[in-house]
């Protein structure tokens, strides 16, 4: 089997504007911060609360009634 060696890359617009991948792109940032040791364990635990707490107060998807 013959293998291809043209690469394309293209850009996308991924998180911007969507309050629900934005939030999900925060979460993984700071899942990586914290198993690489960057951040101190307090710390990571305040912003894993706040995060989710942001979203609910925007009026976002999760303060809906489900």
């Amino acid at each position: 089997m013959r293998h291809c060696t043209r690469v394309q890359v293209r850009w996308f617009q991924g998180h911007i504007g969507h309050e629900l991948d934005e939030t999900a792109d925060d979460l993984a940032g700071l899942a990586l911060r914290r198993a690489g040791g960057r951040i101190a364990p307090a710390s990571a635990r305040k912003e894993e609360a706040r995060i989710p707490r942001s979203l609910d107060s925007g009026g976002g998807p999760l303060s809906i009634a489900a």
